[in-house]
């Protein structure tokens, strides 16, 4: 037996970080489930110079579960 909870993150940042990031969860002492993705790309705003936000940098839209085993005793 075991309870999920779940968490919706959003995060910022290029494709390097957040392989960084995955393979950190996966180090985590904790079961730690990544159950879907978004990349939301921000190829749109590159027509407009006006704007000085980096380009390498994307939304990434995540939603993960813990799993927290129950010991029965």
């Amino acid at each position: 037996d075991y309870v999920r909870t779940s968490y919706n993150l959003q995060i910022e940042c290029d494709y390097e970080e957040f392989g960084q990031f995955i393979n950190e969860l996966e180090k985590s002492d904790r079961i730690i489930s990544l159950e879907e993705f978004v990349v939301q790309n921000k190829l749109q705003k590159i027509e407009s110079r006006k704007n000085r936000e980096r380009f390498d940098t994307h939304i990434f839209e995540l939603k993960i579960s813990t799993l927290t085993l129950i010991k029965h005793t």
